[in-house]
């Protein structure tokens, strides 16, 4: 996975005042934390950081923070924005270690027409990203499936997902991910899967 650049620079300030005179220089305030290290604080562009907010499929962003010489690996674990103009106003992010997995949601996608679709019945993505742990070299912008040897009444379960190596699912319960529907008639095993289907983690 690419892993995108972004100038930053360390504040020694805090406190309200001082983040709404950063904002109205087109800055937001930004923390880094955890893997063991003490948190950093950081003021940065929030048009940059929304442009490659934008540009990536990734659920949960990696990054590399420039500060001088310094860099800094870290995954955008929160970003918050305005609730009526939607400017990003703080974020938060999470230091990296290349050797320590991490929790993400990855985005999922299908792939192939199934053999309900071609007899007639209709495929729905119950979930559209699924909670997996790596290592940060191993995460991608999203993971597909093949659904087309799925008949119709079929359910595709988190754990019949082929996943890439070194990504493994996270889940407290075996959850679908992908079911095919009688379009006509009563309710299907898959429909009613669909209907109980528990959400992702």
């Amino acid at each position: 996975m690419e892993r995108l650049e972004l100038s930053v620079t360390r504040r020694t300030s805090t406190g309200k005042e001082y983040a709404q005179k950063l904002r109205q220089k087109g800055l937001i305030p930004a923390v880094a934390y955890g893997r063991g290290k003490e948190p950093v604080a950081f003021e940065l562009s929030s048009r940059e950081l929304a442009l490659l907010l934008n540009r990536s499929q990734a659920k949960d962003l990696q990054l590399t923070l420039v500060d001088g010489t310094e860099r800094h690996d870290v995954l955008v674990r929160r970003h918050d924005v305005h609730p009526v103009t939607r400017a990003l106003v703080h974020a938060d992010f999470q230091f990296l270690d290349e050797e320590l997995p991490i929790k993400v949601k990855i985005p999922l996608r299908t792939t192939g027409k199934s053999k309900g679709e071609a007899a007639g019945a209709r495929l729905t993505q119950v979930q559209r990203e699924v909670t997996v742990s790596c290592l940060p070299r191993f995460q991608t912008d999203f993971i597909e499936t093949d659904v087309s040897h799925l008949q119709a009444s079929e359910v595709m379960y988190v754990d019949q997902v082929v996943f890439p190596e070194g990504i493994t699912p996270v889940y407290r319960k075996r959850y679908p991910v992908v079911v095919v529907s009688k379009v006509a008639g009563a309710e299907t095993p898959a429909e009613a899967a669909t209907e109980a289907a528990p959400k992702a983690e």
